[in-house]
């Protein structure tokens, strides 16, 4: 059997830690809030929702990571609940069962750019807030969308954060949760299909094979500035990693991390599948090895996120 192996910045082991000292907490039923609106980070949420009949549980109610269900409170509560929901990589036909009911559910969306704007369609009864897109509109940091989830919360509001992928694979959960935790709101992440997997299917690569590959490694090409100091990338191992390289968010680091690798020892001529937009109808998938990713990926090419990079012998396996 194939050992999966995953390669991730340290501190999102964090999640399991503050997934674990989630309080049980009940849901906003019916509260709503009727109007569409695109808002800034420094806008405070208008109003406060009307907190409904309280949420009878199921597998999607809120409560201990490990899935058990308590007893819910028989009263009402003003404090409204979140949802770190994955979108999955594109298309919307890949958002999870759970995922959807979290949508239809919700009285505001917080969402990433990337997101397949027919998502939101899911959730007509609720205010649609972006957080930004590259080139588009301007990027929400990281403390507005924390406490814009606050605020929304203890508003009595059901809040779905709306991510790209899977929340807990490079998508900052970390500190969401943490931001939550601290503030008494009770949450529940519901997975979603991370983009690296997603990729190799759509494009009929198999990350993982009987005779190259008996394990993958989900690897960030951007690590934060503290991250990078205080825990760098260990390309050595990477290079020996017997097994296939997923890369993300490494589009403009392309000539960084490949030069990385093969200085560590990983053959120049190692095959490489770049996937950009994958499952969207425009999905494009380009082939090349280690050596001429980074003139691949050159800034002077202007091949634009978002796009996931297969490293691997796998990734030259005739299709």
């Amino acid at each position: 059997m194939s050992q999966t192996a995953r390669v991730v910045q340290p501190q999102l082991s964090a999640v399991t830690k503050f997934l674990s000292r989630a309080n049980d907490g009940c849901c906003a039923g019916d509260s709503q809030v009727s109007s569409n609106r695109d808002e800034r980070p420094d806008q405070s949420a208008a109003g406060h929702a009307n907190v409904g009949q309280r949420d009878s549980g199921g597998p999607d109610a809120p409560g201990q990571a490990d899935g058990s269900q308590e007893q819910l409170a028989e009263k009402d509560v003003a404090i409204g609940t979140v949802y770190l929901v994955g979108a999955g990589p594109g298309s919307p036909d890949l958002l999870t069962l759970a995922g959807l009911r979290a949508l239809q559910r919700a009285d505001v969306v917080l969402y990433d750019g990337l997101i397949d704007p027919r998502l939101l369609h899911q959730a007509p009864q609720a205010a649609h807030v972006c957080v930004g897109k590259h080139g588009k509109t301007p990027i929400w940091t990281q403390e507005d969308i924390n406490r814009r989830l606050i605020e929304e919360a203890q508003s009595g509001r059901t809040v779905v954060r709306l991510k790209g992928g899977d929340p807990a694979v490079f998508g900052r959960t970390a500190e969401e949760l943490e931001a939550l935790v601290s503030a008494g709101i009770p949450f529940r992440v519901v997975p979603g299909v991370t983009a690296g997997l997603a990729a190799a299917s759509y494009c009929g690569i198999p990350i993982t094979h009987r005779d190259h590959a008996s394990a993958v490694a989900l690897v960030t090409g951007h690590q934060s500035d503290s991250n990078a100091r205080d825990n760098p990338l260990d390309w050595h191992a990477l290079a020996r990693f017997p097994g296939t390289l997923v890369v993300y968010m490494g589009v403009t680091t392309a000539g960084e991390w490949s030069k990385h690798l093969i200085a560590a020892g990983k053959p120049a001529t190692t095959p490489v599948a770049i996937v950009r937009r994958c499952t969207w109808p425009d999905q494009k998938t380009i082939r090349c090895t280690l050596g001429q990713v980074g003139e691949v990926l050159a800034p002077h090419r202007r091949f634009r996120p978002p796009a996931v990079i297969i490293v691997g012998e796998v990734a030259g396996e005739d299709q």
